[in-house]
């Protein structure tokens, strides 16, 4: 495919991104094992790290636990906080976890402000067991 076609995609997708959830019959839309893993792979290449999966098994816990979830803030908090604390990655865990953050956000119409440094307290706190995702829900303001 052409470069035209991918840009043509990306802005039909974005514009109708609401109603093609609709129709796929999911209620929230996840990003994949795969999606994960190539957003690691993306990050590592960009920072000159050693990409490798620890373990790909947790990867697939991680996703599968939020696939029941109804909330849409609620299961990206859950992924990014399970990729920050599991480490599937040998590098860039908490760097992939705030990518597939806003990736479900973005990919649910989800609109959101926060800040790079709110993001970074919360992956610490998280790393550090200072805080929790309720924690965090209760930091959001809507």
């Amino acid at each position: 495919m052409n470069e035209n076609f991918y840009r043509i995609f990306e802005k039909i997708y974005k514009r109708r991104k609401e109603i093609l959830l609709k129709l796929s019959g999911k209620s929230i839309i996840l990003p994949t094992v795969d999606e994960i893993i190539e957003i690691n792979k993306r990050i590592t290449q960009i920072h000159r790290e050693t990409y490798e999966i620890k373990d790909l098994r947790i990867l697939h816990h991680i996703v599968d636990s939020v696939k029941n979830e109804k909330e849409v803030l609620k299961a990206a908090l859950i992924l990014f906080e399970k990729i920050i604390k599991n480490r599937p990655f040998k590098e860039g865990n908490k760097r992939t976890a705030v990518i597939v953050f806003d990736m479900t956000l973005e990919n649910n119409n989800v609109n959101i402000e926060i800040s790079n440094e709110k993001l970074y307290q919360w992956a610490i706190g998280l790393t550090e067991n200072r805080i929790t995702t309720d924690d965090i829900i209760k930091q959001i303001n809507f």
